[in-house]
């Protein structure tokens, strides 16, 4: 009888181990779903300017918007780059921005900061409107004005960063001579 009881809670034992191993797999290859999830959304800057072409002395509005997917993001901080010899640092306006909480904007010397937040939820979908930059042209050619990808992150609900290194669109700008 001793024998068949401890046969018995030995079975019930390795019944128990396996069952807990299954779940504790399951719970894992969920956990690796979440994450590859996660890793596959992506948050996208798009620059963009009013007009294709400027004017030396013209001001130069540069529209910044994300693209955040399916996800929520509530802490953006941005670097964008510039050729200072080609355009001047104006202004940052944040007016109708889908961030509320500002803690720095502004720039000079060929860079421009921009970090704000969002309270939960954050915000989501296309064309979020963060800024717009304002620039005077003071030097005719091309010049682009890019997202530093080293630097900025985008960070969701759950502080991961989902700014994606690739898929931005930087402002590409011509500026003319002073017409005659």
């Amino acid at each position: 009888m001793l024998k068949k009881i401890s046969l018995l809670l030995i079975l019930i034992s390795i019944f128990s181990l396996t069952a807990c191993n299954k779940k504790t797999e399951k719970a894992e290859v969920m956990n690796k779903d979440v994450v590859a999830q996660k890793e596959t959304g992506s948050v996208k800057v798009n620059l963009q300017t009013s007009a294709d072409k400027y004017y030396v002395n013209d001001y130069v509005k540069v529209g910044v918007n994300i693209n955040t997917g399916e996800s929520s993001v509530n802490t953006a901080q941005l670097l964008l780059n510039y050729d200072k010899e080609m355009l001047e640092y104006d202004s940052v306006t944040t007016a109708g921005s889908q961030f509320t909480v500002w803690t720095k904007k502004g720039g000079g010397n060929g860079e421009i900061n921009l970090l704000t937040a969002q309270p939960n939820p954050g915000i989501k979908g296309d064309k979020q409107h963060v800024a717009v930059v304002i620039f005077k042209a003071i030097k005719s050619g091309d010049v682009k004005v890019t997202v530093d990808k080293m630097v900025s992150k985008m960070f969701t609900t759950e502080g991961q960063n989902m700014l994606k290194s690739a898929g931005h669109q930087d402002a590409q700008i011509t500026i003319l001579p002073l017409e005659q």
